[in-house]
């Protein structure tokens, strides 16, 4: 399930011109890239992970808010009191398996994540409806007999991730996976 529309992407936007399949693809290839950006993925599903216990007991999934954990506490965006543990144990620490159901949808989504994927979306296709994709770190650019120029660094890498680097917010950014391990 996507979690932006393209409705909900034509309204952050104002793209009322692309097709709405090219939308719905360059929202998927979005998400996966702010996925792998925050190191956790986003849409709603039941997960299965390893994962070790913080001083305090709890566990940290990677995919929240967390909906359903059969056996397990809910406790914001932690798990707690399992009955199905240990699996094994690095430096100490006992890991347990752990299949829960947790992540967002189109209508829980934050709206700094919805406003990024879509503006994300929208730098993954053309920048005008002929097409024209004027390089990014250009210093000049000419239609006719096509002429780009840059500055004394040359161009810029031009890869996906490069792409989208300065889309994603510090808001959104704050959702990162991180968990304070102590051991």
């Amino acid at each position: 399930m996507a979690l932006v529309t393209v409705e909900r992407y034509r309204a952050i936007t104002g793209d009322q011109t692309s097709e709405a399949s090219a939308v719905e693809e360059r929202i998927e290839e979005a998400t996966e890239e702010l996925a792998e950006v925050l190191g956790r993925p986003l849409a709603l599903g039941s997960y299965t992970e390893t994962l070790y216990p913080t001083r305090d007991g709890m566990l940290w999934p990677r995919c929240t808010p967390i909906t359903a954990a059969p056996g397990w506490s809910i406790d914001g965006y932690g798990l707690h009191g399992g009955s199905s543990w240990p699996v094994g144990s690095v430096f100490g620490h006992t890991a347990t398996s752990v299949t829960y159901s947790g992540g967002w949808t189109d209508e829980t989504v934050p709206n700094c994540i919805a406003r990024d994927i879509a503006q994300a979306a929208k730098t993954l296709g053309p920048v005008d409806a002929a097409g024209i994709d004027v390089p990014k770190g250009a210093g000049a650019a000419k239609v006719g007999d096509v002429s780009v120029t840059f500055g004394p660094g040359g161009a810029p890498g031009s890869s996906i991730g490069d792409r989208l680097a300065a889309v994603w917010s510090r808001r959104t950014l704050a959702y990162r996976y991180r968990v304070e391990r102590s051991v």
